[in-house]
């Protein structure tokens, strides 16, 4: 029985055109998290053939947000270009190693993989993602990391902090240079707390956040990459979302944390929605 309902969930992905990477091939040994996605992957098995559904769309053009608990302004009038699940850490800094001291954000560091055509087909597998690689190895310690299980979605490109308050998405990473994207460069915008039911981590779930994206930013078009405000001859980035979190939150206290410069890191997990429009 448990080998007919892997062979089912990895008949699936195969269909779907995401093929099954999940950690281990014998579902006694799944996470809880795990064992519920491959339960929705055989439920999407057994619509797709009563249905006789042909391959997935990874038309983004009706695609809606997650509500953010504290709503995140909307954006109406742009047009989501990419979804992409990133894995990686929040670093954090601590001015000494007491329960007086409140550690403080300085950035992270993600590797960011193109979860589009799981967003515009079944978002519901898509929601469950960062929760489920959350207790993968963080495939931004290394430099051969392709694909993230467990749908094995493809490298899209990388988010760091080029200040502790600059937040960047280098999207030009994708093996196939014709999927490179630019750049886009984020600014403070809104935020809003996670849900109560999102996966904690250690500490908690990091808030999700609305980033606009500024005039630093670089897009691919047919000029090649052009900045940002300049003659892009076509839409430009606007903004970024941070939706989905999973882990990544700070202890309250800097208790027992390293003070040194160097700081401490959480892992954490999050899907990010990339917008596009007019000048």
């Amino acid at each position: 029985m448990k080998n007919m309902f892997f062979a089912l969930a990895t008949g699936l992905l195969a269909s779907l055109t995401f093929t099954s990477a999940a950690p281990s091939s014998d579902p006694y040994a799944w996470s809880p998290a795990l064992a519920s996605y491959y339960s929705a992957v055989a439920q999407h098995i057994q619509d797709a053939r009563a249905s006789g559904a042909g391959t997935p769309s990874c038309d983004l053009s009706n695609v809606t947000l997650p509500a953010a608990p504290t709503p995140l302004p909307s954006p109406d009038g742009l047009s989501l270009a990419l979804v992409a699940v990133g894995r990686g850490i929040q670093n954090y800094t601590c001015t000494n190693s007491t329960a007086e001291a409140t550690p403080a954000a300085i950035g992270a560091v993600a590797t960011l993989f193109n979860a589009s055509c799981l967003a515009a087909s079944y978002p519901d597998l898509l929601a469950m993602i960062p929760n489920i690689v959350l207790n993968l190895p963080d495939p931004s310690a290394s430099d051969s990391t392709n694909t993230l299980g467990p749908s094995d979605i493809v490298l899209s490109g990388h988010h760091f902090f080029a200040t502790n308050t600059t937040p960047v998405f280098e999207l030009d990473s994708a093996t196939d240079p014709s999927s490179h994207l630019g750049i886009v460069v984020g600014k403070k915008g809104a935020n809003s707390t996670a849900p109560a039911a999102a996966p904690q981590g250690k500490y908690g779930a990091v808030p999700w956040l609305y980033l606009p994206a500024t005039n630093t930013s670089e897009t691919v078009g047919p000029k090649g990459v052009v900045r940002v405000g300049a003659d892009i001859q076509g839409d430009e980035w606007k903004a970024v979302y941070r939706l989905l979190t999973a882990g990544g939150a700070s202890p309250k206290t800097c208790e027992g944390q390293n003070s040194s410069s160097e700081g401490f890191s959480i892992d954490y997990s999050a899907v990010y929605y990339f917008y596009k429009g007019t000048s």
